[in-house]
């Protein structure tokens, strides 16, 4: 019986699954590791649950405040006007996503600053994080 190609999937392989297209550069998962105590030639299925989640959480953080590129094209001919454009997440996605990720790491009790810095105190205006108002 042929060996299954999943098994030999280590926890870099698992980190790159979840935003295929995403720049998901080598410090991104060398900060993941360090937080998470994870070693990088660990097969993704021996991670337990509480690794899992928080792998996930703080790729989420360290993505989501440089996941916001866009482009937009626009084709002119006289009167004719076009324009097309994308965006890898939205405000919306971000929103979500850093929601998710104050969660997960709020269900295993832990205080991360940069969790804080994505909380609600701070917001996205424009092309960055600005703080927005204040907490009491």
């Amino acid at each position: 019986m042929a060996a299954d190609s999943t098994e030999s999937k280590t926890v870099i392989d698992y980190i790159n699954g979840f935003f295929p297209g995403a720049n998901v550069t080598e410090t991104i998962i060398a900060n993941i590791l360090f937080k998470t105590g994870v070693d990088a030639d660990m097969s993704q299925w021996e991670l337990d649950e509480r690794q899992r989640d928080l792998i996930y959480a703080y790729l989420i953080l360290y993505l989501a405040p440089g996941a916001g590129s866009s482009q937009r094209v626009t084709d002119r001919d006289g009167d004719w006007e076009h324009s097309e454009s994308t965006s890898a997440w939205t405000y919306s996605d971000r929103s979500n996503l850093l929601r998710l990720a104050r969660a997960l790491l709020k269900k295993w009790g832990i205080e991360d600053e940069l969790a804080d810095v994505a909380g609600g105190k701070w917001g996205f205006k424009g092309t960055g994080f600005r703080k927005i108002r204040k907490r009491p």
